[in-house]
């Protein structure tokens, strides 16, 4: 099932946040595309790289701006493993923000599995997409001032 991701076209640049817990560490890929005559090409100012490093957290901000990203494909390549070897429940998610309000998905991104130990030298890989669609988010209050009682 495709999922997309709701942006306000007048709102901020699109952040993502990755984040993984109980020890997990995760190495991510994330590529912009656009589709021009029908063939996917990436966007070479917006492929990002990092991890989540010994504090689970890794966050960037695309470099398009909000009203650039209709119809634009974000993909992701993940790859985890435990640098705790025992712990459990380990999950993985990625959000969308602009500023700090979070984007609306019509599915959330979770991925909790059973990763291998960093110490075996082995990761496991999952992979992941996200459309975007771009919505006018009227100002209500404007509209309030203009209403009638």
């Amino acid at each position: 099932m495709a999922n997309y991701c709701l942006v306000n076209q007048n709102g901020e640049n699109v952040t993502i946040k990755v984040t993984s817990n109980n020890g997990l560490r995760t190495g991510a890929k994330f590529w912009l595309w656009k589709q021009k005559a029908g063939v996917f090409q990436p966007i070479e100012t917006d492929k990002h790289q990092g991890s989540t490093g010994n504090d689970g957290l890794w966050n960037f901000t695309l470099n398009l701006e909000s009203n650039q990203l209709e119809g634009l494909v974000l993909t992701w390549i993940l790859n985890s493993c435990l640098f705790i070897p025992e712990a459990e429940k380990a999950i993985i998610k990625i959000e969308l923000f602009q500023g700090t309000i979070k984007c609306k998905t019509t599915a959330d991104i979770r991925y909790n599995s059973k990763y291998p130990g960093c110490a075996e030298g082995k990761a496991l890989s999952q992979k992941g997409q996200i459309s975007f669609t771009l919505i006018n988010q009227i100002q209500v209050e404007s509209l309030w001032t203009r209403m009638e009682y």
